[in-house]
């Protein structure tokens, strides 16, 4: 961090909240992907969307397993646990 981004009150990420903020991203393009497919009127737009679908879905499963090894990602915690948690780092970094 730069003396600029000090005085600025600039925080650097650290890789643990851009996975999760490409994690959350991720969720985002799919869910919107989905109902993109769901609402195409031609084959063809229908067709185009559901392969971006298909991608992003292998592209989360390589951002959750790398969040799950580095102990970032429990699939077992509930909604609400993780929910918690976001809160308690998302307070830590404006703070």
């Amino acid at each position: 961090m730069s003396i600029l981004d000090t005085a600025a009150g600039v925080k650097t990420l650290n890789d643990r909240e851009i996975a999760r903020g490409m994690r959350e991203d991720a969720n985002v393009c799919a869910t919107t992907l989905c109902m993109a497919t769901l609402e195409a009127y031609t084959p063809a737009l229908r067709s185009l969307f559901e392969n971006q679908m298909t991608r992003h879905f292998q592209e989360h499963k390589v951002l959750c397993n790398y969040m799950h090894k580095h102990g970032w990602h429990d699939p077992k915690k509930s909604q609400m646990d993780m929910a918690m948690e976001d809160l308690r780092l998302a307070k830590q970094v404006c703070d």
